[in-house]
């Protein structure tokens, strides 16, 4: 009785460490990239106004995380002219700024305010309509970013 105690202690011992020695063959984490995360965009969208006037001001929090270290968070203004029918989108960067902590404990998560003021704007002859929108990005130390565009665009 002892004796099929101890081997069958031994068995489950034996068993055990077979498992533990094994590697899963693949990542079974959601976004992980040879174990690198994706940072995360909380933010799920902004309001915008639908016009707005040379020189105005948005303000727009972003918020934030992520498992890896954070570099820098970049937001881009698109631009998109209809001229004759067919939509030309210029995109430029319009804010950077390296990553400083600014973690919510309310929203468990950082956040960034961002005050933009809409620039004035160029419509070349046969300009029938110029819409805007922001992207904001999240850039990871690691190389891997993610970007959250506003859901509305706005008329120029």
């Amino acid at each position: 009785m002892i004796m099929k105690k101890i081997v069958l202690t031994l068995c489950v011992c034996g068993l055990a460490l077979m498992a533990l020695a094994c590697k899963p063959d693949r990542s079974l984490n959601v976004g992980v990239v040879d174990g690198e995360y994706y940072p995360i965009i909380n933010t799920n969208t902004w309001t915008l106004p639908t016009t707005m006037a040379t020189n105005a001001t948005l303000s727009l929090e972003l918020q934030y995380a992520s498992y890896g270290s954070i570099q820098a968070i970049n937001v881009y203004q698109t631009l998109n002219r209809t001229i004759s029918g067919v939509v030309n989108r210029d995109t430029s960067l319009v804010f950077t700024t390296p990553y400083r902590p600014a973690f919510s404990a309310t929203k468990q998560c950082d956040t960034l305010v961002y005050t933009y003021t809409a620039p004035a704007v160029t419509r070349p002859a046969g300009t029938t309509a110029v819409n805007s929108a922001l992207i904001f990005e999240v850039v990871n130390t690691n190389g891997l970013i993610k970007r959250r565009v506003t859901a509305s665009t706005f008329t120029r």
